[in-house]
């Protein structure tokens, strides 16, 4: 997890889920352009500050490296000075108390520092640094916001309330979460796509470690590495990335090729049925639930697939989340979802969570007639092409 904390000194660049090299590390703020000075002044605003440093902060440790220090004149100014090799991230931490981020795309920044004023300072001379804190900004609304939901939904599920209330509250909670995470994803995706600042889309790529997917992040990170061939930074956060990525467990590799493992459960009925009742067919094992967004989206792709292939020795189970029963036969009505459902209604306690692994949903499996896995995660035209294959 990697996170800038704006407020405190002890501010860090964390990077938990990412690995570290020693090579990487060495690397990390090397660069093949030649050296530049750096001169960054300011005036400190309502406190009597004595001392102002200047960090060199790395992507890869939490470790920052003080280059300059200087005492604070009495009407407030200080100046600062380093030697650059491209550009990076730096802060000024007043009296090793207040840091205050900038990005050197200049060799002359102004930097008016106001310690009750840290998520919007004045800042001359650096567009990077403007479109830093406008990114953090953005990005900390979002977090936020994602995060009450969380604490809410954590809430309700310790409480004592009637389910379909609770369930009601909790699905609303959730699907707003998962459409708040999805946009913070889609800003952290647009800012590193869009930057023209190597140490700004570091940055940005740092902070996809908390919430992308290391295998959609990494080919993100590997375009932008391209338009700045020669940034360092860049160079050791694809080392660590391409380390993280290949140690993420997939979950697709973890299955394919074994026997899909029987889950026993009931029907809408209340009858018992089981996957291994269907051998002898091609069976999409579908996992989702009723208030679960992204799998009510992507239903109508799985009613498609249905309906095209249904009479060619296949057909689906869907396996359901769901805590309420009434919720759960509502959804299924609504889709227009008329193959086989079973659940055993405990939500993520469900065994077909420990039995497959999954940490999300909407998930899947394909298995063949003899019980076996040939594919999983299929959603969109990845399914209908993977029934076309093997459907033939």
């Amino acid at each position: 997890m990697i996170r800038l904390e704006m407020k405190k000194r002890n501010w860090i660049i964390a990077c938990g889920g990412l690995a570290f090299g020693s090579v990487a590390m060495t690397s990390c703020n090397q660069t093949h352009k030649s050296s530049s000075s750096l001169e960054v002044t300011g005036k400190v605003e309502k406190i009597k500050a004595q001392k102002v440093y200047l960090e060199s902060l790395s992507f890869t440790s939490p470790n920052p490296e003080i280059v300059d220090s200087a005492s604070v004149e009495k009407d407030g100014t200080y100046s600062l000075k380093t030697i650059t090799k491209g550009e990076n991230l730096y802060a000024v931490v007043v009296d090793q108390q207040y840091p205050f981020f900038f990005i050197n795309d200049n060799d002359k920044i102004t930097l008016n520092i106001d310690p009750e004023n840290t998520r919007k300072p004045d800042i001359q001379g650096s567009e990077a640094s403007t479109a830093l804190y406008e990114f953090l900004n953005e990005y900390a609304k979002k977090d936020s916001s994602a995060a009450a939901d969380k604490a809410m939904i954590d809430t309700l599920n310790n409480q004592d309330v009637p389910v379909k209330k609770q369930d009601s509250i909790i699905n609303s909670l959730t699907n707003r979460k998962n459409e708040t995470l999805q946009s913070l994803n889609d800003l952290i995706k647009n800012y590193i796509e869009n930057t023209p600042s190597p140490a700004g889309a570091a940055y940005g790529i740092v902070q996809g470690t908390r919430t992308m997917d290391p295998k959609i992040l990494l080919p993100i990170a590997e375009n932008t590495a391209k338009k700045f061939p020669s940034d360092g930074n860049l160079a050791a956060l694809m080392s660590m990335l391409k380390q993280n990525a290949a140690s993420v467990p997939d979950q697709n590799y973890k299955l394919l090729g074994k026997q899909a493992p029987d889950l026993k459960m009931n029907d809408v009925n209340g009858r018992p049925m089981s996957i291994s009742q269907f051998k002898g067919k091609y069976v999409l094992v579908d996992f989702w639930a009723s208030w679960c967004g992204p799998c009510r989206e992507e239903n109508p792709n799985v009613v498609a697939a249905y309906q095209k292939f249904r009479n060619k020795n296949f057909t689906i189970v869907g396996v359901s989340l769901d805590k309420d029963k009434e919720s759960w036969i509502k959804a299924i009505q609504h889709d227009k979802l008329t193959w086989n459902h079973m659940s055993d209604l405990k939500f993520w306690d469900s065994e077909a969570v420990a039995a497959y692994g999954f940490d999300g949903i909407p998930f899947n499996v394909l298995v063949d007639p003899t019980g076996k896995i040939i594919a999983s995660s299929l959603r969109g035209e990845a399914l209908e092409q993977k029934l076309s294959e093997v459907l033939k």
